[in-house]
Parts: structure tokens; sequence; C-alpha cells
């Protein structure tokens, strides 16, 4: 008999050597995939950041894997032992441990034991010494050249019993079966807590291995705590691990970040399911630590990254919610949101928000999601409008599509810790502590490091866990202060001194809701906070125009209402002087009905075209037969139809029933023409003619000698144009490449060097002769008044995102040297490669051709399937994408992909062999569009 899973949840308690993490805590992974490169030593840069962890309400640090390794990261482990890594070495490592505990900050050790490699071969394993059996008996290192699951691999003798896990293919499976691989692994992981001070565990790949064991290793270490890396985005595979682990352990919580970072492309109604959170906080919120990225999904891997100018709305959420969440570190040092993450931080600690916390869903729909938490605190995310009712909320802290208000008393809990502050001229602050209470930590003379975070000339220190201590300021043991009591925090400056008032911080402007389409007229809400000025001045234009202190302004909050486009441009600024910076939101009038979708069709070969439409969001509403209304004609062979109080639809256009469309749908106002949709009426992209005359579109972006470099994208091809080598009066060559190379000769026995470059566009001044050399098969070409030609990028630099182009003139002979060169150089007869010209294809191409969002092409294969299911799918924009596999009965039996796709093509390999033979469909949502199709399985 199989137990429901929420009745398992309840019956299954931790063993009892376990210790766990509090409620309260808030946990930072403290390094990026790049991290081991810093020059620094990324041990001294944690060391370093300590006590702003601390101040910023840090409880739990997550350190890289700290032992020797193949690979710099760290995650192919090579000697455990062995402390001396790329982050630095084992005495900087404690350091940073010390350092970080004089904080009251636990650290956690990043756990790889589900695969190893040897010291100077396959399997020499060292330091501890394991022999073969210690490896899976179905590791590639048995399998011929050649064969097998990973690949093939050399010929080897492993001897150990079966994996009990998903198999690594980049070192050595270790077989957890074997007592000697358990014992040696909990006597290393012991030492690293016992003797290096790590206080708990991160463990990676747990999948890798039987949960078990897990269970097992955290028995004999007793760790603050123990979380692992299941990346699922199935929340009922991630609570089967934690339930196999005998809820030993947390987890990831990569379910709720799949559903959170598909809900701020406007789709928030997600994150309401049937009334309860979604993601693993729903079922075990104490087991689940939430997070927007880390060092495989984000970083510079960027495997699956969340929305980088949504990431605030993200810890909106996960600071204010259930669970334990964890802060990444690029967001909260390199991001410039250290100070808006800790303001989240500061509530939630502050308000005393727990991972039980209980959470009341207020509003959830395609534009905001709204909800209060232990009716303390309030939120909402998403462009759309929403706030607390009741007059004792107060807005505690906003930014764009993000708020949060709290009311009532703030929950200060004993021992929530102490900032201490020293004004001085001393060359190295320290401070000394003793007796603090209630159970808060003692130093030992001449104490800690105070650092001044702010730049201000005050120093600081966080005492953590005490209300009340004793202290000495002194300069790192030499002059000091007599001994002091302060209760709560403190400012220091020859005698204790009031708060100072100094301001350095600018307000920080709320827009709800952001940049819309409406129709009618919307009503936008302007608000300006600022941490001292009550009352900041809000400045606006709203005809495009840069405000300034002389424009419209208005105190703390305005609200204005536009009923034509406008374009509004905000800033606030303090009674300090301190200004945000300018934001920029645009609202178009849409032509349709109030509260209608308003849709655009055109084919010339449907003269009646009629819309069927069905689903509706958010009434879920119908056409009331098939074929559906009538469209009205509007000019240039476009007809309309006004869908009735509805921001998305799925729809078909017909000829009145005859031919027909695929099914459809869309979300806002849109433009459907030969199976593309567009988001405003489609204009005729660029296109350029071959003729020796410039072209009108392409830009002068460099010119030198009287001569110039044009050039311009129409998304797919790259034109190029100069003065040719008959006005010229010299040979004239344009070079493109995608990475320009080390010095090479100059073409055609010209005198000098040229960076490498893989294709180049050629014209000869005796006669005018233009052609290309290494350019792809249809790159245009022609030389008259103007060197021209084009080159189709994809085909030419496969995912190049920038391309770059100079112009080399020639004397005509073959001996002929460099006399002119756009862009400009050093005049050295060379043309290195900085000296080309960067041309970015993104924002040229959009500067010049609409977005538009074309269909994928999907294929399956095999169909019908049996064991694996393999998806190709080209796309033609960057898209954030839900695809899943359905049954007949609507149920989700596998997921294809969640998360971004970029523009291009992708193959996508499922395992289906628990399936049973039958009909499944596949469907895709991409925001703009669903696409569905049915494959078989025999």
């Amino acid at each position: 008999m199989t137990l429901p899973k929420l009745l398992l949840v309840t019956l299954l308690a931790c063993v009892s050597s376990c210790l766990f993490a509090q409620n309260s805590d808030v946990m930072i992974q403290g390094f990026n995939w790049e991290s081991h490169s810093n020059t620094a030593g990324w041990w001294n840069v944690i060391n370093s950041k300590a006590t702003d962890l601390s101040a910023s309400g840090i409880d739990v640090v997550w350190f890289p894997p700290s032992s020797d390794a193949a690979a710099p990261q760290g995650y192919l482990p090579r000697e455990l032992y062995n402390l001396d890594s790329e982050y630095g070495t084992q005495a900087e490592l404690q350091g940073a441990i010390n350092a970080l505990h004089g904080q009251g900050i636990k650290v956690l050790a990043d756990i790889v034991i589900n695969h190893r490699v040897g010291s100077t071969n396959w399997a020499d394993f060292q330091n501890p010494t394991w022999g073969c059996w210690a490896v899976v008996a179905n590791d590639e290192w048995g399998d011929a050249p050649g064969q097998g699951d990973c690949g093939g691999g050399v010929n080897g003798n492993p001897c150990g019993n079966w994996d009990t896990g998903t198999q690594y293919c980049a070192a050595r499976d270790i077989d957890h079966t074997n007592a000697t691989v358990r014992a040696d692994l909990k006597a290393w992981m012991n030492w690293l807590k016992n003797t290096i001070g790590y206080d708990g565990w991160r463990y990676d790949f747990v999948h890798g291995f039987g949960a078990q064991y897990l269970e097992e290793y955290n028995n004999a270490t007793s760790p603050y705590i123990s979380v692992g890396e299941n990346w699922n985005p199935d929340r009922q595979v991630i609570q089967n691990w934690i339930d196999a682990t005998n809820q030993s352990s947390t987890a990831f919580d990569f379910s709720l970040k799949g559903t959170l970072q598909s809900a701020v492309q406007n789709n928030f109604s997600i994150l309401n399911d049937n009334g309860n959170v979604p993601g693993l906080i729903a079922w075990s919120p104490t087991k689940s630590v939430t997070f927007l990225d880390n060092h495989d999904t984000g970083s510079t891997q960027g495997y699956w990254p969340f929305p980088g100018d949504k990431v605030m709305l993200g810890y909106a959420y996960i600071l204010t919610h259930p669970g334990i969440p964890m802060v990444f570190w690029d967001h909260f040092y390199d991001w410039g949101l250290h100070d808006p993450i800790k303001e989240l931080i500061q509530i939630r600690k502050n308000q005393g928000l727990t991972a039980t916390s209980s959470v009341n869903i207020e509003a959830s729909n395609w534009d905001v999601y709204a909800a209060t938490i232990d009716n303390k605190v309030a939120m909402k995310i998403g462009p759309g409008s929403w706030s607390p009712t009741g007059n004792d909320w107060t807005l505690a802290a906003s930014g764009t599509d993000y708020a949060v208000w709290t009311k009532g008393t703030v929950v200060v809990q004993p021992g929530d810790g102490m900032n201490v502050h020293l004004k001085t001229t001393w060359a190295n602050p320290t401070v000394y502590f003793w007796q603090t209470t209630p159970t808060g930590p003692t130093t030992t003379w001449p104490g800690e490091p105070m650092v001044d975070n702010d730049g201000d000339g005050w120093y600081d220190f966080y005492i953590s866990d005490a209300d009340c201590a004793n202290l000495i300021f002194s300069n790192n043991g030499a002059s000091q202060t007599a001994d002091l009591n302060l209760c709560g925090d403190g400012w220091y400056d020859n005698g204790w001194v009031p708060a100072p008032t100094g301001d350095n911080t600018a307000p920080v402007v709320s827009v709800t809701p952001g940049s819309s389409t409406f129709t009618g007229s919307i009503t936008v809400d302007i608000s300006a906070t600022d941490n001292q000025d009550s009352s900041p001045t809000i400045y606006y234009t709203t005809d495009g125009s840069t405000p300034t202190t002389s424009s419209a302004s208005a105190t703390s909050s305005a609200q204005l209402v536009f009923s034509a486009t406008a374009t509004l441009q905000v800033f606030a600024e303090d009674g300090s002087g301190n200004a945000s910076s300018v934001e920029a939101y645009t609202y178009t009038l849409s032509t349709g009905t109030s509260g209608d979708l308003r849709i655009h069709y055109r084919n010339s070969s449907n003269p009646n075209p009629y819309i069927y439409y069905w689903g509706t969001v958010p009434n879920g509403d119908a056409s009331a037969a098939w074929p559906g209304d009538a469209m009205t004609a509007e000019g240039n062979g476009w007809y309309y139809f006004d869908i009735p109080n509805s921001t998305c639809a799925d729809l078909i256009f017909s000829n009145n029933g005859g031919s027909q469309t695929n099914d459809l749908y869309r979300c806002g106002e849109g433009w459907y023409d030969g199976g593309v949709w567009y988001n405003s009426e489609p204009v005729t992209p660029v296109t350029y003619t071959m003729d020796g005359n410039l072209d009108a579109t392409a830009a002068s972006v460099a010119t030198a000698g009287g001569a110039n470099l044009y050039l311009g994208y129409n998304g797919t091809d790259l034109y190029m144009a100069t003065q040719s080598a008959n006005s010229e009066g010299g040979d004239v060559f344009i070079f493109v490449s995608d990475n320009p190379g080390s010095l090479t000769a100059a073409p055609w026995a010209k005198t000098g060097s040229v960076a490498s470059t893989s294709i180049r566009l050629n014209n000869e001044q005796s006669n005018n002769w233009a052609g290309w050399t290494g350019a792809p098969t249809g790159s245009g070409v022609n030389a008259g008044n103007v060197l021209e030609g084009t080159l189709d990028v994809g085909a030419a630099f496969p995912g190049a995102t920038t391309v770059y182009v100079a112009v080399g003139r020639y004397g005509t002979n073959n001996a002929g040297s460099l006399d002119n060169q756009i862009p400009a150089g050093d005049s050295d007869g060379d043309i290195e490669s900085a000296e080309f010209y960067a041309f970015n294809l993104t924002s040229n191409r959009k500067a010049q051709v609409i977005e538009t969002f074309s269909a994928p092409e999907i294929q399956a294969f095999p169909n019908p399937f049996s064991e694996t299911l393999t998806f190709e799918i080209t796309t033609y924009r960057d898209t954030d994408a839900q695809w899943a596999l359905y049954n007949l009965m609507g149920q989700q039996v596998a997921i294809i992909h969640q998360g971004e796709l970029v523009e291009g093509s992708h193959t996508f390999k499922i395992s289906t062999a628990n399936l049973p033979a039958g009909v499944y469909l596949y469907q895709m949502h991409d925001g703009q569009q669903r696409f569905t199709g049915k494959v078989v399985k025999r």
C-alpha cells in the first residue's frame, strides 16, 4: 500500500541526531562559476564580506567545494583532505570560516561525493586511497572505447556494485554501497566539521546515489543544515527524495524557481495553485530552500537563468514567503542590488517571517500577484495595480513592478543582534566585546575589525544574537576607549551620540502599473519613499522629455490619468539632494473597446474572414457557434475583431468556416499575417539592393581620410559599403570577422598585416572588379559608386551577436602599402584587431526590423516511440517556454523543457520507458502562442 504523499510527510520524522537551521534563517550562495579565478583569492573575498553579510541579515553562507580537484570550480574532486584549491589555501579557508563565525554566521561545505577522479589517471584515488572496489560496476571506466552509457571510455576494471542513481559521465561514479567508502566519507565530513569548522552540507548531484546514504551521512555528522541539489522542476520528485532521506535533509526548490520565473513574464496567475502557493514550499516549507539562481542556472553558465530584469520581483516573493530563502552572490554584490535585497531581508527579519509563515493570496492574474503573509506583511509583484486595504499599512520597500508593506508592531526576537558604529581616525579600528546577553558571542582581545561599509566615516560591526554587551573600541589593541556598555544599536563619537542624520541614499520610485497598453483611459500611481525623508519630491514629464527639477512635481505620491498614448519619465529627490535615476514608462492607447482584446488579421486569399475564440482570460468565454464572428475591414487588407472583456484567448481564423488556421493563442492586442504574430501593425522588413549605390537604410558608423564605412542589418543579412576602388584610386578590402585574431599577411601581397579574418570583400582598382573571399554562397556584391555587399551572418558566423568590420585601402600594385583604413588606425601600416569596428547585431537589428512572433518549428521522433522521445525545435526569437507531455486525461507525465529558449535550434531528449502504450499530446506555451502535437507510444 502506498501512503498519500501528505500523510507520508506527516508520519516521517527527522532522526534525533539531525540539527536543522532556524526557520528564520536567510542563506546566500557565497560564490559563482568564476569565483576561483579571483586574483585576491576567493576565501579572502568572503572573509572581507563577513561584517557586511552579518549586517545584511545573512545567517548561512554556502561555500564552493574546497577540496583539491581536477576542475578549477571544484566539482571533480581529487584529494578530499587536500584543502589547497583554486579558491585559496586551507589557512585562508579557515580564516574565512572564522570571520563568519565571529559574526554568528554558519558555513556550508559543498559536498561532492557522487563522483571522484584519480590523481594521475582515471581512478588512482589518493587521500583517502581507494581501489577499483570504490567505482560502480557500470561506470564508463569499464567500457570499451566507443561503448557504454557515457559514450565509451578506457578499458578499466571497476569492481564495485551497480550504481544506485544517475550515471555521471565526467568522473568515476562512487559505489556508496561499499562500507569502506561510506566510513571514509563520514570520517572526512566529520574532519571538515570538527577541524576545519564547517557547520553543514550542501550536497551536489544527489540523484546520483541513493538517498538512504545521505541520511546515513547526516546521522553521522549532525549538520546544522543539509541541502540537496535535486535539479527537477517536478516538486513531487523533490518531495520523494526528501522523504527517502527520512526527512534528514532540505532541498533546493527548483519547482518554485521554474514557476516563479515563468510568472514574472506576465503570467502571475500561475503563482496561485488553487488558493495555495506553488512549488515545494506548499508541501514542505521547512525543507524547501527557495532561490532564483545559482552557479549553474545563472553566472557565466546560464543554463536556466532567472530573467535578469525581473530579479527583484523574485526576491520580493521568496523573501516574504515560506521556505528558507537563499540569495545569489552575483545579485547581491555584482548587480548593484545589495541595498534593495538587504531591505527585503530586514523586513523578513523585523516582521518575524519564517519558513512556516502563512500566506493569503489576495490577487493573481496575468499582470499582478499579491499576498499578505502572517497578516503582518503585504506584497505585490507585476505591472498591475494592487495595494492592501486599511490605513495601518506602511510602504516598506518598492521598486519597478514590486512593493512590500508592513503593519503593526515590528517583531524583534530577543538576541536578534546589535549594530555598533564608531567615528574615528584610527587606521585599524576594532571592537572587543564580552558578557553579551542573552546568549551572544564573545571575542578575544583586541576584538573584531570594523569596516566603513558606507564610506560615511562611520565604522560598523554587527554583534549577532545579542541585545546588550560590554565593549571596548581600540586601534587594533593600541589606543582604546574605556569599558563601555550598550543595549541595542549605538553610535560612538567620543561618547555615545544619537544616530547620525546624514543621508546619502536616493529615494526609491514606484510606478504602478508599468508600461502598458490600455483602452479608454488608464490611472497611473507614482510614489516615492526615502530612508530618512518622509516626503521626497517627485518630478515627471508625460511628453517623453527628460524631467528636471523645473518639471511638474508632487510630494511623495502622484496620480495621473492618461486617455491617449503617452511616455512618462519620472525621478524623485529627497531633502538632502539625493536623486534617483530617471525611469521611463510608455502607455499605449489601444483602439479596442475598453476591456476588450482587439485582434487584427490579414490574408489575401481569405476574402471573408471569421474569428472563432474560446478559453478567454479571465472569464473562459467562447464564441456562440462555429465559425464564430465576421471580422470588420479596416484598410490595407486588414480586418479586426474585439473579443469582449478579455486579455488572452485561444482562437482560429477561417474563411467563414472554410479554410482555417491552426489553433492559435494570443495575449494582448496583436496582428496576425502569414503565420506570424506582430505586436504592432507590421512594416516591410528592410531589404538591400546590390546596384552599386549606397542603400538609404545603412548608417555611416566610421570615417577616415574622407571615406566612410556604412553598415546595416535586417535580421538576416549584414549590409556593408564603402567608397569603391574606382573612386578611391586604390584596391579596397572590407574585412569581416566574429573574432579578429593575430596579425597575418595582408591580402594580394600588400605590404603590412591584418588581424586574421575568415571573410573579406575585395575590390580591384584597375577594373573595379568586386568579389567575396570565404563568404557563404549567395552573398551579394556590387561595385559602382560604392563597394557594397551583403553577408548572411547566421551562415557565416553561427551564434554571433557582434561582428567586427574594417576597411583597408591599398596602392594598386602588389607591393602597395596601406594608405587609409576605417576606423582610423595608429599609422603603423597594419590593421590590428583593436582597429575593427564592433557592430552589435541585436541592438542594430531592433532599430530597423520589427520584432515578430514567428511560429517555432517542432519535430518529434521517433513517432511512434518506445524508450525515449526526442524533440527538435527551431525558434525565431528568444522566449520563455513551458513545454510538457500529457496523457489523454490531461495529466502531465513529463517535462520537455521549462525556462528560456534562445533563438536558434535545440534538441531535447526525455526518457519514456515508464509510460504505458497509448496516445500522448505535447504542448508548448511561450506566453504569446500555444503549440500542440500528438505522439504515440507502442
